[in-house]
């Protein structure tokens, strides 16, 4: 009998395996509690149980950390559940305490520190969106849990590690992060705690400074270095459809409530296709080449083939307002810059 319960208890992990199948995911939610402290309970323990679970079903890895959010955003949990199951998964939710023994699970006796909770909140609203790979991942990671510790006013000490590695924050972005019902709903979740939730105000701020002009890169470059300026490049006869392109994207993206989120906003075809960089390269690589100039950064052209004719525009743009040796047209755009810091912190500087 001892040797039955012996091997009983060494194939019970804190998390059920019986469902851990492609189509088959759990998520953890708290019971309702008069303090609201469940919540916190049930965030961390969708992190641990993430950690738990084979790297062969980073799925369940990328729903428990969904569950994160929708245990610290639960005005929008059932939208963003409703999103899981039209992606064909058959979510089961787990309430603790409730449900907690009977799924093998054993809810922490301390509650995770809030301010923690928060800082980590953000960082994984910020990875459904965020485009990491093998080289960036770590370093990405480190900065941007390093500066929501401080917006999050979190004091406690110690290394924070939120996916088990680069693979689950892929998965996590193109498992979720792809969904547009559930990116609109965090992303408008977010910006109306901004000035609301006295608990998520400024990490909420952080979040969405830096979500702004997500995926618009090559238009905000564009408009940053040559549009502000008003560049002679732009009168150029040979760049007449790259700007006609650009100006058509720029009218549409202006005419929303929310332009430095379009392209989060927006999914149908013809709303992102305005934002190709192909629809205007050239305009792109000049603007990209005169950042780089300001910031001290290399003025090479990634686009070997493009070289010659972005050199070009580019020393056409410098020449025609140099002045005394020091470049107007840097001037004006380095005012740019500091007058919209908080909006392109996250492109010029990297938030902390």
């Amino acid at each position: 009998m001892s040797n039955t319960n012996e091997q009983e208890n060494a194939t019970r992990t804190n998390v059920k395996r019986k469902r851990f199948t492609e189509m088959e995911v759990d998520m953890i939610m708290p019971d309702p509690s008069p303090k609201g402290n469940n919540y916190y309970s049930a965030f961390e323990m969708n992190l641990e149980c993430a950690k738990k679970v084979p790297s062969t079903n980073r799925d369940q890895r990328a729903t428990f950390y969904l569950g994160g959010i929708c245990c610290l955003f639960p005005g929008i949990a059932e939208e963003l559940q409703a999103a899981v199951r039209s992606m064909g998964r058959r979510l089961t939710i787990i309430k603790i305490p409730s449900d907690a023994a009977r799924n093998g699970l054993t809810v922490p006796p301390k509650i995770m520190d809030g301010p923690k909770a928060r800082a980590i909140f953000g960082y994984l609203v910020i990875m459904l969106y965020k485009n990491v790979n093998e080289s960036n991942f770590r370093e990405f990671s480190n900065k941007r849990l390093k500066a929501l510790r401080a917006v999050a006013s979190c004091i406690e000490k110690g290394y924070i590690s939120v996916f088990n590695d680069v693979e689950d924050a892929i998965c996590y972005r193109n498992s979720y992060g792809q969904n547009h019902q559930i990116r609109k709903a965090v992303l408008s979740t977010v910006l109306d705690t901004v000035n609301g939730d006295r608990h998520f105000s400024s990490v909420s701020l952080y979040v969405a400074n830096f979500l702004s002009w997500t995926d618009m890169a090559g238009y905000h470059v564009v408009e940053e270095c040559l549009v502000y300026p008003d560049s002679p490049v732009l009168k150029a006869p040979e760049l007449a459809t790259e700007v006609s392109n650009w100006k058509k994207a720029d009218q549409a993206i202006m005419e929303t409530d929310s332009p430095q989120y379009y392209r989060i906003l927006h999914e149908d075809p013809a709303s992102c296709s305005i934002l190709r960089r192909a629809n205007f390269p050239t305009l792109i690589a000049v603007a990209e080449k005169l950042k780089n100039r300001v910031l001290g950064g290399s003025n090479k052209v990634v686009n070997a083939e493009r070289s010659d004719q972005v050199d070009y525009y580019y020393d056409m743009h410098v020449k025609y307002y140099a002045s005394g040796g020091v470049c107007e047209a840097t001037k004006r755009i380095l005012d740019y810059f500091e007058a919209n810091s908080e909006s392109i912190a996250k492109h010029l500087f990297g938030w902390g």
